[in-house]
């Protein structure tokens, strides 16, 4: 999982979108699903479903295949496209996957648990602080990024197994199984226990 703070923006408009390029800006400034962007401060988010990673992949793929573009690994771990305006209405329409799709802003914390496609664009200068965990909810997700990691090509990025879930969870149990155990030694023999049954009443 990772957590996402954002601890300061840029404020100033003007500076910001007095441009020539109006027609560049128009992009930036009002969004189908937001609205009016013009005085938002912060950085536009879209986060999806592990569960929709499949169809997101197959539209990732095709979309390569259209504009001709080599695809040698994961194109989400490559973080080949985003997608846009254009792209979430064809994942909408084609496949019925929808994300979810904010303006985070100053002070403002981001969670995205494991494995969640997500894509992040800053509508004005931005400092992030950024965390990754691992949670118990979602330690198998972590396992199975991690594999999907290690059939990476040596020197990518994503390659090095930094987290290192596996050993993460091997002390883990190891812990658990201790502390059980130290509990178990304070409890009193079984023949000490005192078993009553009461009728029930009516």
């Amino acid at each position: 999982d990772a957590v996402n703070v954002m601890v300061d923006v840029g404020f100033d408009d003007e500076k910001e979108y007095d441009s020539a390029d109006d027609e560049a800006n128009e992009l930036i400034l009002h969004d189908e699903e937001l609205g009016e962007l013009r005085h938002q401060h912060g950085a536009i988010w879209d986060i999806w479903r592990w569960e929709d990673t499949d169809a997101i992949l197959a539209l990732l793929q095709q979309v390569a295949r259209e504009r001709n573009v080599e695809v040698t690994n994961n194109p989400i771990h490559d973080q080949l496209f985003y997608l846009d305006e254009t792209l979430r209405r064809r994942l909408r329409e084609q496949y019925g996957v929808t994300g979810w799709r904010f303006v985070q802003r100053r002070g403002d914390a981001i969670f995205i648990p494991a494995g969640c496609p997500h894509q992040v664009r800053n509508l004005s200068s931005c400092v992030k602080v950024a965390l990754d965990f691992v949670s118990p909810e979602n330690a198998h997700r972590c396992v199975s990024l991690t594999e999907q990691f290690a059939k990476l090509p040596r020197g990518h990025h994503l390659s090095e197994d930094k987290l290192q879930v596996k050993t993460m969870l091997f002390h883990a149990m190891g812990y658990i199984s201790s502390a059980l155990e130290a509990e178990q030694d304070k409890l009193p023999p079984p023949s000490t226990f005192q078993w009553e049954l009461h009728p029930t009443q009516v």
